[in-house]
């Protein structure tokens, strides 16, 4: 193995941190948006069962409670996607940091 500079380290270091400070944010992005799309989605169960509840007696009721459940259907899928978004982003974090452990093993005195 070559040996590394003071610079050459640095510059490696500093890359290491940059990555680690992107996959943070893409995992706050991530579970900060399957949190507004849950509530999207409870909104979206309520509405449909409060309109399944109120036009139930008319023969178009199940109809008109189509939409909003499918929407939440729809909504639930996405919170799953970001969910697993969010888990592959902390993933990331917990490798970098192990990286970042191991490359500080190796920085030239």
């Amino acid at each position: 193995m070559n040996e590394l500079s003071i610079g050459k380290w640095g510059e490696l270091n500093s890359k290491l941190e940059r990555e680690k400070a992107d996959a943070e944010a893409r995992e706050k992005a991530s579970t900060l948006l399957a949190g507004k799309l849950i509530i999207v989605a409870i909104t979206l169960f309520a509405l449909a069962g409060a309109l399944l509840w109120i036009l139930a007696d008319t023969a178009f009721g199940l109809l008109a409670t189509m939409p909003p459940g499918l929407l939440f259907l729809i909504t639930v899928m996405y919170v799953m996607r970001y969910r697993k978004l969010a888990t592959l982003a902390h993933e990331d974090v917990e490798r970098i940091q192990r990286d970042i452990r191991a490359w500080k093993k190796k920085k030239p005195a």
